[in-house]
């Protein structure tokens, strides 16, 4: 009885526990890797900025942000013609995010901003004849320093200040829980292969941790995409929300590829096993 017992505790619970064990560590492993490799991964948040017409949307709000505050100076909305260019945006916005994600400053050029608004406005005055002795180019100057500021301020993106601390934190954890999670898994393995003398049997113990570990992986991400969660964020100003739910959404995916290919090794080791399994009935 004694002997029965310790067969059945030595063939299927403690290599049962092993496996839970490593699935755990797998699914450790996935969520770290995947928050290293996906919500710190600067390509998505540049694809994200690229593909969800941010640099259009920083125009087109700063622009109504200028006309408004140009209305109690009874300026016409025309002086802002041809002042926020697209490709000006676009390329100063790119220095920016590309400095910012490096842990590195940069300060958005706004001196052709201001060129070519004193330009119209000048313009404009000469247009409207307005007389030189009722013009207050302090107020002027002080009314295109805030328009640059303001255009300056929308091109930025907020959640970078926090990017590059919550990254070093994540690049700390990651060193640490890395190799214990390899010792774990490795102490895991070795229980397991320990346990049988048949290769098949040990290798159901491990299809049963890699599909387990495909599970606990997507069930998170699975989870946010179904409900948009992430798109539900209530930030201002809307095309910044935008931006973040499409960076997210690529961040979800990076934990669905973990997830797929735990699933892909489970089936594998579950073929090798039956396959194994065949050959020693055929044997026997």
């Amino acid at each position: 009885m004694k002997k029965n017992t310790k067969g059945i505790l030595k063939k299927y619970i403690i290599p049962t526990i092993a496996s839970f064990v490593l699935s755990i560590m797998l699914t450790a492993l996935a969520y770290l890797t995947g928050t290293f490799l996906g919500l710190f991964n600067k390509d998505l948040v540049i694809d994200a900025m690229n593909k969800s017409s941010y640099y259009e949307e920083v125009n087109k709000y700063t622009l109504e942000a200028a006309i408004d505050y140009a209305t109690p100076s009874n300026l016409d909305p025309s002086i802002f013609d041809g002042v926020f260019t697209l490709q000006h945006t676009y390329n100063e916005g790119k220095s920016y995010l590309i400095a910012s994600l490096d842990g590195k400053k940069y300060t958005i050029e706004t001196d052709s901003i201001k060129d070519s608004l004193r330009q119209n406005i000048n313009k404009y005055i000469s247009e409207q004849n307005i007389a030189a002795d009722s013009i207050n180019n302090e107020g002027i100057n002080i009314f295109i320093d805030d328009v640059a500021d303001m255009y300056s301020k929308n091109l930025s993106v907020p959640f970078l200040y926090y990017y590059n601390a919550l990254k070093k934190i994540i690049e700390q954890i990651f060193m640490i829980m890395l190799p214990v999670i390899i010792i774990l898994s490795t102490i895991c393995l070795v229980i397991i292969f320990k346990s049988n003398k048949w290769l098949h049997r040990n290798l159901r113990f491990i299809s049963y941790s890699c599909l387990a570990a495909a599970i606990m992986t997507s069930i998170i991400p699975l989870t946010l995409l179904f409900t948009k969660l992430y798109a539900k964020l209530n930030i201002t100003p809307i095309y910044f929300s935008r931006m973040l739910a499409r960076y997210l959404r690529a961040s979800l995916n990076t934990y669905l590829y973990f997830s797929l290919c735990f699933f892909m090794l489970g089936c594998i080791s579950i073929y090798i096993t039956y396959y194994k399994r065949k050959n020693v009935l055929r044997n026997s």
